[in-house]
């Protein structure tokens, strides 16, 4: 896909392929329905940042979600400085992040934010990983909020394309953050399943811009997961 918010500029300028507003939010919301009130989520994400035709740094990781604010999230970072391996464990009462690379390892234990589980799910649902969670510190004790973290407008229904082999509906629409930013998005749900196959998010800050794509796989809800997954040791 061309690097800017293209998908925009044609949903304004091309008559008829942005359409159905109705049928959009639908969809969204379908999506967001079935996510938000999953008992338990699990997924594959990989995640590129570009700029400037070059890749910033990458993402790969693995999400458990299940009731009570029990998370655990592992994720490998390539770019930005060393090879990067990360880990979130929520049990519901405790956080605790491990960070670790070349140069140092860092763990952090904190009482677990209320709200977290929830705050996984809106940030899967609105926006990438990257600009749905830097605004957030999760190395210090808070309540979160997370329905009053993202806003969307603009939504529009544009074409089905192949994701991954999958046949999948694009949308278009503006994401506001919880600092007030508004970024551009495009996400492509599945037809079958109802659930986010990719998101494209542009960033643009002054002359320059970047752009996020993140690719989801194996998401699965209501399936058993092995409590032991969170316990924070």
């Amino acid at each position: 896909m061309p690097f800017a918010p293209q998908f925009l500029l044609l949903a304004a300028t091309l008559p008829g392929l942005a359409q159905a507003p109705d049928e959009a939010s639908r969809l969204f919301r379908a999506m967001e329905k079935r996510l938000t009130e999953a008992d338990t989520l699990t997924l594959r994400f990989a995640l590129a940042v570009e700029a400037d035709g070059k890749t910033l740094f990458t993402l790969k990781g693995t999400v458990a979600i299940a009731r009570g604010d029990r998370v655990r999230e592992s994720c490998d970072r390539t770019g930005l400085g060393p090879d990067t391996r990360s880990e979130l464990i929520a049990d519901g009462k405790r956080l605790r992040t491990t960070v670790a690379n070349a140069r140092e390892g860092k763990v952090t234990t904190i009482a677990c934010p209320k709200g977290l589980g929830a705050t996984f799910v809106k940030v899967l649902t609105y926006t990438d990983h990257v600009s749905g969670w830097v605004f957030l510190d999760l190395t210090r004790e808070q309540q979160l909020k997370p329905d009053a973290m993202f806003r969307i407008k603009d939504l529009k229904l544009i074409s089905k394309e192949k994701v991954s082999g999958r046949e999948a509906q694009m949308l278009s629409y503006s994401v506001i953050l919880i600092n007030g930013m508004t970024l551009p998005v495009a996400l492509w749900i599945d037809v079958q399943t109802g659930l986010p196959l990719k998101r494209l998010t542009v960033f643009t800050n002054g002359g320059g811009s970047s752009r996020t794509t993140e690719t989801f796989a194996e998401i699965r809800s209501n399936e058993k997961i092995d409590p032991r997954q969170f316990e924070v040791k």
